[in-house]
């Protein structure tokens, strides 16, 4: 059983790596992204949950997307001034579709169900030239931000809710 200081080690060792991998790979596509990113996290010890799944990062799991149909503002939501964060967990099998969705939360059901209905089309690259990446079903968390612009909804990554962010602070 490691101890809370070997845990901390291991995690600042799996960030220094996957930040290393990820400036190595900024020059060459997404996909080859992707392949780094869930390399060095399997490498460096990914969490392994009780179901025997490899826990993975949600900045790993978009890049190893190959297959992506972004949510929409249901207009019911829009209608009803419904703002807030949603969060799903993915499982995936080891050929990268999906084989569940768990809303783990959402301002509202029609959120959790368009959120449900678009991720279960997804599909993830999970193999790379030298194999697959993963020798155990994934699991990992997307986010989304469904945020009300004047009359309209937009939805957000959190890349782009930072970038936002980041432009209104200038």
């Amino acid at each position: 059983m490691p101890t809370d200081s070997q845990e901390a080690r291991s995690t600042g060792l799996l960030e220094y790596h996957v930040g290393a991998a990820m400036t190595f790979a900024r020059s060459l596509n997404r996909r080859a992204i992707a392949g780094v990113v869930l390399l060095a996290q399997c490498a460096w010890g990914c969490s392994i949950g009780p179901e025997s799944h490899r826990r993975v990062e949600e900045i790993a799991l978009r890049a190893s997307a190959v297959r992506m149909i972004p949510p929409t503002y249901p207009r019911r939501s829009v209608a009803g001034r419904t703002e807030g964060v949603a969060v799903a967990d993915l499982e995936l099998t080891r050929d990268g579709a999906v084989r569940g969705v768990t809303i783990l939360e959402s301002p509202d059901s029609e959120i959790a169900r368009e959120l449900t209905t678009v991720l279960k089309q997804w599909r993830f690259s999970l193999t790379s030239e030298e194999g697959p990446l993963a020798d155990l079903p994934v699991r990992g968390k997307l986010t989304y931000y469904f945020v009300l612009e004047g009359q309209d909804g937009v939805v957000l990554t959190p890349l782009e809710k930072a970038r936002r962010m980041e432009r209104t602070a200038r």
